[in-house]
């Protein structure tokens, strides 16, 4: 089945990227033309129209203007006549490669999440003893949230999932993680009360958490280093170096530039859909 994605932007376009990439996919699919309104369609469409859009954008105070969208976008493939074979009957369906490819088809499509374990060194806030650290990342942005947790009780790692929810731009389409009894229960009920979608990693992949693996592994290291300090512990340095990895720039995967600065700039998430683009190829290959 073909890889497809969910398209949402207002209609008409007002010179804004979304609004471009919708009018340009659009015509074929919504009856009334108007509205917000959501639809399926193929990504190698979606990031051809976003070229075309990014094109068109460039090109509003240039000599040619911009043009109006005629049911096929200038200089530019038909977007018309893709390989549909039948519905989309869920957006996620085979898009999380192996081998060390993670995709993600958007800024805040997916997410992954896992525990640290710290029962050797608990630590004591005032009358709470944590032990544990609930850490998540956006799989496009690597942006990374923790809380610490007093243990890995299912209505813990709720509470502590809510807050992080809560304080995140927006809330992913999909959240992986390992099967354990923590993310199950009332985890489970939240995440399909928000519309959120639960997937946990095959036992087979050994590559499923891998992105989160390796932000747990740098995350232990700079914990450590930091409570070689006297007085320091792993639970009041925690933010201090979450904050510190999201404004860090990752020059190998978010091209120069720090995770908490990807969402605000246009051009590095329109290079990032290239690379994601790139890996479902990969993906495509091997499978």
């Amino acid at each position: 089945m073909p890889f497809h994605m969910l398209v949402r932007a207002t209609f008409p376009g007002q010179g804004h990227l979304e609004d471009l990439v919708h009018s340009l996919l659009a015509p074929d699919r919504n009856g009334s033309g108007r509205g917000r309104e959501w639809f399926h369609a193929p990504l190698p469409e979606i990031l051809q129209a976003v070229v075309c859009a990014m094109r068109a954008r460039a090109n509003v105070n240039g000599a040619r203007g911009a043009q109006p969208h005629t049911g096929t976008p200038w200089n530019c493939p038909a977007l018309a006549g893709s390989e549909e074979e039948g519905p989309c009957h869920q957006v996620f369906q085979a898009a999380q490669p192996a081998k060390g490819k993670t995709v993600s088809e958007s800024l805040d499509s997916r997410w992954m999440m896992d525990l640290i374990q710290f029962n050797n060194k608990p630590v004591a806030v005032g009358r709470k003893t944590f032990r544990f650290i609930l850490v998540a990342i956006n799989v496009f942005d690597r942006y990374l949230y923790a809380l610490p947790l007093e243990s890995k009780e299912p209505a813990v790692v709720l509470e502590a999932l809510t807050k992080l929810l809560t304080v995140a731009p927006r809330k992913p389409k999909l959240i992986s993680s390992d099967d354990g009894l923590e993310f199950k229960g009332p985890v489970s009920a939240y995440l399909t009360r928000r519309g959120i979608v639960q997937k946990f990693k095959d036992t087979a992949d050994v590559n499923g958490l891998g992105m989160i693996d390796k932000a747990i592994q740098s995350l232990k290291v700079r914990l450590a280093e930091a409570t070689t300090v006297q007085g320091k512990t792993w639970a009041s340095e925690l933010a201090r170096i979450v904050n510190g990895f999201n404004n860090t720039p990752k020059p190998g995967v978010l091209h120069g530039a720090a995770p908490k600065e990807v969402r605000g700039d246009e051009d590095i998430r329109f290079m990032l859909l290239q690379d994601q683009a790139k890996n479902i190829q990969h993906y495509k290959a091997l499978t």
